[in-house]
């Protein structure tokens, strides 16, 4: 009779709250035949060499695993294994631990997963310091957040209770040049995409220079949440920045857009705030690169000036002048 071993790692009982669990393990001896029963259930085990490590998909509750290892004279020898699967309150099936963003991919990354409690409404997306609302639907969530520095932790967070789920940590090819992305956040539903646009000249001092439009990629994906757009703006250069959103009809009280600019030192947020621009109610924001700050952080600034037609905000000693027309200054 051939003598078999099968030793499956770890504990006898164990428990988790992800829903594949890896099981590994030995056989040792002049095998046959080995099979992997999951809940009474069988299928043929591959090893390799003498080793397996295999993915298992739990049910909830207790979940019996049986590895069975047969000779060829028909003698059997088994191990096994009981694993309690405790669905986590919050669980992220995407992105997984250890994925990358590549040059040339899009700077963001779509986060999906599921809520066991049906009075979650909503959850908390928490990309590093940067925090989205996602909402949630048959217990499911969907949201592509932006992915601006190399290393990016991401986890999901209940609106409603301290629910946490477990964080995956991704990673990006590291960028030095000034980028920004605009995330378009709509209560009301999906519908009619916003319109934004973005201008640019390259003195600050200057109002009388020529305007440049701004070229804007807008991010596309089925998956994407349809309360939600990015507009993505990359290699941008110094000067004076404005971007200006205008609402689809109907859609101005429920709309909220947050501008996030990529400089070597990280990543910082800052909102696109409410104007009107004679006719309609719009949000605008406007920014001075490679300084990375806003007309109205009147704190950065050390001094200001006013003329008839125009304000001048200054800052001493670093010499730095911006100027800007009266008209729908924020």
């Amino acid at each position: 009779m051939s003598r078999l071993v099968v030793r499956v790692n770890g504990p006898r009982m164990r428990a988790t709250e992800h829903a594949v669990e890896p099981i590994s393990g030995q056989v040792l001896g002049r095998v046959h035949r080995v099979l992997l029963y999951l809940n009474g259930t069988p299928r043929d085990l591959v090893l390799d060499g003498e080793s397996f490590d295999v993915p298992l998909e739990l049910q909830p509750g207790v979940n019996d695993v049986r590895i069975v290892a047969r000779a060829s004279d028909g003698a059997e020898t088994e191990d096994r294994v009981a694993i309690q699967f405790n669905p986590a309150a919050i669980r992220l099936t995407s992105p997984r631990e250890g994925d990358t963003i590549d040059t040339g991919d899009p700077p963001f990354v779509i986060v999906e997963g599921e809520v066991r409690s049906p009075a979650t409404t909503a959850v908390w997306v928490l990309v590093n310091d940067v925090r989205v609302l996602a909402a949630v639907r048959q217990g499911r969530f969907r949201r592509a957040v932006p992915v601006l520095e190399p290393v990016a932790r991401v986890r999901v967070q209940a609106q409603n209770d301290d629910a946490v789920s477990e964080t995956a940590t991704i990673r990006a090819v590291a960028a030095t040049t000034l980028a920004a992305l605009i995330v378009v956040d709509r209560s009301s539903g999906g519908g009619s995409a916003a319109d934004v646009s973005g201008t640019w000249r390259s003195r600050a001092e200057r109002v009388d220079v020529p305007l440049y439009p701004v070229v804007l990629r807008r991010f596309s994906d089925p998956r994407q949440e349809p309360d939600s757009e990015i507009i993505y703006v990359p290699d941008m250069k110094p000067g004076v920045y404005r971007f200006i959103l205008r609402p689809p009809p109907g859609g101005g009280e429920s709309t909220r857009a947050t501008l996030y600019l990529r400089r070597p030192g990280g990543l910082t947020p800052h909102p696109l705030r409410a104007w009107s621009d004679g006719q309609n109610a719009v949000l605008q924001t406007r920014m001075l690169l490679p300084h990375g700050v806003m007309w109205d952080q009147d704190d950065w600034f050390t001094g200001r000036s006013e003329g008839p037609e125009t304000i001048t905000k200054f800052r001493i000693p670093e010499g730095i002048t911006w100027t800007e027309r009266r008209g729908g200054l924020r």
